[in-house]
C-alpha cells in the first residue's frame, strides 16, 4: 500500500534510491563508499574499482557543473587506504583546505573538495550482527539539534521519522531494526525512542524519497515478520517545525495517528492563524529550546513528567510558562486527555473557592444545584493553575487539602470528596516574599516547591529569537516570511521585558505594516541610533571588505591556519571561504608545530 504523506512545503531532492541501491550490494562486509554532494543531490559510489568525477560522459561519474574539469579527478583502494588523485583539474583537488599537488590518502570523513561537488569516504558496515546498533539518546538529541542549525544556516531540510512495529506477538527492537537499517543511507542516524519505536534522523531528504524508503521498510519487514506492521509518524525543518524540539514533538504527534489505512502520515504546516495582541498568547509561537538553558529546562521537564507530583512554574510575565506547563502533559502519563487550563486571576475572589472545589445547592446566594467544580470536573486529567498567588488564603487551604490528600470539601459539605488530578502551578511573583508578607501558605509552597522549574526570560536566552521568529512568521501563512539579518539583530539586542508576549507584538506590528518579503529594521518599534556621518560619505562595500578581511585573519589565527576549521568557525562552506582567501590574497599563517 502506497503511504499517504500530506502537503508541505518546496522540498530539497536527495537521490535517496540510487544511495540505497548502492550499498545494498556490499551488505556482507564493511568497505570504502565514496559520498558524493552536488547541490542538492547526493549518491553513493562503491570504491571495489577505481572510480573518476568530472564533467566528461566518458567519467565513470559524470556530474555537468562548470567547475569541474572533464576528468577532474580519481579515487582508488590502495589496501585499506583510499587514495585521491588529481587528474590535471583547473580548479583542483582540495582535501581539508590543502590542494592535493598529484595524490594525497584521504583520512577518514575527511572533505574533499572538487569545484562545486563535495566528496567523502565512509566505511560502512551493513551486516547486522556486526554494525552498531542504535545512538544513545544524548548524543541523538545533540545530532537533531545540529541539523536543524545546519539546515537553518543552509537553507535545508531536515527529516525526523518516528518507526513503530505493531503485531503480536511483539518483536525484539534489535530483530527489526536490522531490517529498517539496510534501508537508511550512511549518513542517516537512528536511536531507539522507546522499546517498540525508533527514530531515525534523516538530513535532506525529499518526501518522495521518504515515502519510497519507508514502503522498502514495510516490503522488507513483511517478508521476515508476517504477522507484524511497520507505522510511520515523519516531521520535517522547516516544513512542519521551526525547531529541534518542536521538530521532535511533530513527528511523534504523527506517529500516534498512523494506522494501517495510512501506514506513514507527515505532520502538516501548522494552519494559517489570525493573531492579535488581545487573542493570541505567548504559547503560539512554539515551544523553541536552541538556548542551553532552555535545553536544560526540557530535559528536566521531560524527567519529572511521568511523576503524579504537582509542580511550580515560576518565571516572569510572558515567557511561556503555560507552554512549558503543556509540554509536562503531553509527557506525562495523562497526554491522552485534555489540560485543563485555569486563569487563577480571572476567578472572583469571594468564588475562587467554589469554581474549583464546587458546591451543593444552597451553599450561598445564587448556588441553585450542585456544582463538581473544576477540579473534580478534570478527574483523571492535567489541571494547569496559573497565577496561583491570585488565590485567596482560604482556597490555598483547599488546594494544600488536594495535594495532601487527593480530595477537596466542596463549598456547603460536611465530607471531602476524593479527586485524582496533577496539579501543574504557575507564578510570575516571588512566593517566599508573599509568604513573608502572609498572602501565600508557607505549607502550599513547600509542597509545591518540591518539583520546581524557573522558565529564563527572553533577554537571556537571545539564542532562541530566530526560530522563534521563524515560528511565528511561517504560522502566519503566505504574508512576511522572512527577517532581514539586521532586524534580526536589533531584535536580538532588544531587552524585551514583555517577553514571548512583546515579541509577538512586536512582530505581528512588522509584518502587517511591512509590504516587502522581509520585516526591516525600520518596521520594528525599536531602532539604534543612527551613527554620525562622516564628511564625504561612507563607502560602503569598502567597510564590508574591512570587515570580512578582518574575521578571516581571526578565523585563521584562531585556528592555526586549519582553513577547514577556521571556515567551520566562520559558519562559512569550506568552498566560499577559500574563495575569498584568493579574492583578498590573505596568506594562510604558517601553522604552529604543537
Amino acid at each position: 500500500m502506497q503511504p499517504k504523506v500530506g502537503h508541505v512545503t518546496e522540498t530539497v531532492s536527495i537521490n535517496l534510491a540510487t544511495a540505497t541501491a548502492a550499498f545494498r550490494q556490499h551488505q556482507r562486509a564493511p568497505r570504502p563508499v565514496l559520498v558524493l554532494t552536488h547541490l542538492e543531490r547526493a549518491q553513493l559510489v562503491s570504491l571495489d574499482e577505481p572510480v573518476t568525477v568530472g564533467r566528461d560522459p566518458a567519467a565513470d561519474i559524470t556530474i555537468a557543473d562548470r567547475s569541474l574539469s572533464r576528468e577532474h579527478a580519481r579515487f582508488e583502494r590502495r589496501g585499506d587506504e583510499v587514495v585521491v588523485v588529481d587528474l590535471g583539474s583547473t580548479n583542483g583537488v582540495w582535501v581539508a583546505g590543502r590542494r592535493v599537488e598529484t595524490e594525497m590518502v584521504i583520512a577518514a570523513d575527511a572533505e574533499v573538495t572538487l569545484g562545486r561537488v563535495l566528496a567523502s569516504v565512509r566505511k560502512l558496515d551493513i551486516e547486522p550482527r556486526r554494525r552498531r546498533f542504535l545512538e544513545d539518546h544524548e548524543t541523538f538529541l545533540e545530532a537533531v539539534a545540529e541539523e536543524v542549525r545546519r539546515a537553518r544556516f543552509f537553507h535545508r531540510q531536515v527529516t525526523l521519522l518516528n518507526l513503530r512495529l505493531v503485531g503480536s506477538p511483539q518483536p525484539p527492537l534489535r530483530q527489526w531494526f536490522a531490517e529498517v537499517q539496510t534501508r537508511l543511507r550512511p549518513i542517516d542516524r537512528v536511536a531507539a525512542y522507546s522499546s517498540d519505536t525508533l527514530t531515525a534522523l534523516l538530513p535532506e531528504v525529499s518526501i518522495d524519497e521518504l515515502a519510497q524508503c519507508f514502503v522498502d521498510m514495510r516490503a522488507a519487514l513483511a517478508e521476515v515478520l508476517p504477522t507484524a506492521e511497520l507505522l510511520g509518524g515523519a516531521a520535517t525543518y522547516p516544513a512542519s517545525a521551526a525547531s529541534a524540539e518542536e521538530l521532535r514533538h511533530r513527528a511523534r504527534e504523527a506517529l500516534t495517528q498512523a494506522h494501517g489505512d495510512d501506514p506513514l502520515l507527515l505532520a502538516q504546516m501548522t494552519p494559517q492563524r489570525s493573531y492579535s495582541a488581545s487573542t493570541s498568547s505567548a504559547s503560539d509561537l512554539g515551544f523553541v529550546a536552541e538556548s542551553e538553558a532552555m535545553k536544560r529546562l526540557v530535559a528536566y521537564a521531560s524527567r519529572i513528567a511521568p511523576s503524579p507530583l504537582p509542580v511550580l512554574i515560576v518565571g516572569e510575565p510572558g515567557v511561556g510558562k503555560e507552554t512549558v506547563a503543556r509540554l509536562i502533559h503531553e509527557r506525562s502519563d495523562r497526554a491522552s486527555a485534555p489540560l485543563v487550563s485555569v486563569q487563577c486571576r480571572a476567578l472572583a475572589p469571594t468564588l475562587q473557592t467554589a469554581r474549583l472545589c464546587g458546591h451543593l445547592a444552597g451553599a450561598f446566594d445564587g448556588a441553585d444545584s450542585d456544582e463538581p467544580g473544576l477540579l473534580r470536573g478534570a478527574h483523571g486529567q492535567t489541571v494547569f493553575l496559573d497565577d496561583i498567588d491570585e488565590l485567596s488564603l482560604g482556597t490555598q487551604v483547599e488546594l494544600l487539602r488536594l495535594v495532601e490528600q487527593q480530595a477537596v470539601l466542596p463549598v456547603g459539605a460536611t465530607r471531602p470528596e476524593p479527586v485524582d488530578v496533577r496539579l501543574l502551578c504557575a507564578s510570575s511573583q516571588p512566593l517566599d516574599e508573599l509568604v513573608d508578607a502572609g498572602l501565600f501558605s508557607r505549607d502550599l509552597l513547600g509542597r509545591l516547591e518540591v518539583l520546581k522549574l524557573v522558565v529564563p526570560p527572553l533577554r537571556k536566552r537571545p539564542e532562541d529569537i530566530a526560530p522563534l521568529t521563524e515560528s511565528f512568521l511561517r504560522r502566519r501563512g503566505d504574508r512576511a516570511r522572512s527577517l532581514d539579518p539586521l532586524a534580526l539583530q536589533l531584535l536580538e539586542a532588544h531587552d524585551w521585558p514583555g517577553n514571548l508576549r512583546e515579541l509577538e507584538n512586536t512582530l505581528e506590528r512588522a509584518a502587517t505594516l511591512g509590504r516587502g518579503p522581509s520585516i526591516t529594521a525600520d518596521q520594528l518599534p525599536f531602532t539604534q541610533a543612527p551613527p554620525a556621518l562622516e564628511d564625504g560619505g561612507v563607502d560602503l562595500r569598502e567597510r564590508i571588505e574591512e570587515l570580512e578581511i578582518d574575521l578571516l585573519q581571526q578565523a585563521l589565527a584562531a585556528t592555526n591556519g586549519d582553513q577547514a576549521r577556521a571556515s567551520a568557525w566562520l559558519r562559512m562552506p569550506l568552498r566560499t571561504f577559500l574563495d575569498k582567501l584568493k579574492t583578498y590574497g590573505l596568506r594562510t599563517p604558517r601553522r604552529r608545530r604543537r
